[in-house]
Parts: structure tokens; C-alpha cells; sequence
């Protein structure tokens, strides 16, 4: 009888603490999409390896560039397991989200301007935590591509772009 419960003690513990695994991949897509007709192709192939949870991309040009990804990279086949976020067309090029809406539930995204690129915000919350209570944990998840280069004014770029994230964080509690 002891034997019983403790093995029905032990399935209860691994029931009521299970942890699951989560892939979370950033993918700089350097003008996504450009006329090399492969690129989607070569984008499937890395994430059929990988198989994130979550997918974010910047350096996107186009709407349709993120439904491209969406539609023909990660749903591909009889998969329909990815949604995304809003796409904005913002300043240079874009941000996106992806994620398995088996998994995370997109809470809220918003857009934080600077002067060259925005930075995206995108809060999920994972589906699988839902307990008795509803509560959860909320991912906060940052797509940020600052200016590149040596020279003086690109480093002062980055400095702003910078310096417009950190106030961003402060003045909502993020840090």
C-alpha cells in the first residue's frame, strides 16, 4: 500500500511540476525577401532542423515577406501550427514575430520609434501554464537591430537607438 502511494505521490508531483522545453530562434534575414528565389528555401531547411517555438526575424522589407515565411517556411505541408504578430511597416526595414499557437498566445506587441528603425516589443504568454487560477507567465521578447558601421555617426545612431530602448524600459517597469 505505502508502494501505491508514493508511486501515485511521485506521478502527481511530475503531473503538477511537468517543465517543457522552448526554442526561441532570432534570424537577421538581410532584406527578406530579395530576388534570390532560394532563400525561402534555405530559410525552411534551417528551421526544419532547429524547429523553434518562437521565431523573430528583423531586416524584413514587405508584408508580403512575412507571409511568405509564415505561409510556405513554417506552415508548410499540412503543419498549421505558426501565427504572427502584426506586421508594421516602419522606418529602413521590419520586425516580426512568429509562434506556435499551440504553445503562446501573442498578449499584446507595440512599436517603440527611434530614428532609423523601430524596435519591436512582443509579449506572449504560454498556454500550457494555464493553471486553476488562469495564471501564467508573460515572455517579453525585443527585436532590435541597431545601426551598423564604424564611422562616427553610426555609432552615434546606435548611442540614440540605444538610449531610446533603455528610457523605453525604465519608463514601463521592464528592467
Amino acid at each position: 500500500m505505502r508502494f501505491l502511494l508514493m508511486f501515485f505521490f511521485a506521478i502527481s508531483l511530475t503531473f503538477f511540476f511537468a517543465q517543457d522545453s522552448l526554442k526561441i530562434t532570432y534570424y537577421n534575414l538581410l532584406n527578406f525577401p530579395s530576388s534570390q528565389q532560394d532563400r525561402a528555401d534555405t530559410l525552411k531547411n534551417i528551421l526544419d532542423f532547429i524547429q523553434p517555438d518562437i521565431f523573430v526575424v528583423n531586416e524584413l522589407t514587405s508584408f508580403n515577406g512575412g507571409a511568405l515565411i509564415k505561409n510556405n517556411v513554417l506552415n508548410s505541408g499540412s503543419n498549421n501550427d505558426f501565427q504572427s504578430a502584426l506586421y508594421f511597416n516602419g522606418p529602413d526595414t521590419d520586425n516580426l514575430l512568429f509562434y506556435d499557437q499551440n504553445k503562446f498566445e501573442l498578449y499584446s506587441q507595440q512599436q517603440i520609434p527611434t530614428q532609423l528603425r523601430d524596435i519591436s516589443e512582443y509579449v506572449l504568454y504560454y498556454k500550457n501554464q494555464l493553471g486553476i487560477d488562469n495564471d501564467t507567465s508573460f515572455i517579453y521578447i525585443y527585436s532590435i537591430h541597431l545601426k551598423a558601421g564604424s564611422s562616427s555617426t553610426n555609432e552615434e545612431l546606435r548611442r540614440q537607438e540605444a538610449e531610446t530602448f533603455k528610457q523605453f524600459l525604465v519608463n514601463n517597469n521592464r528592467y
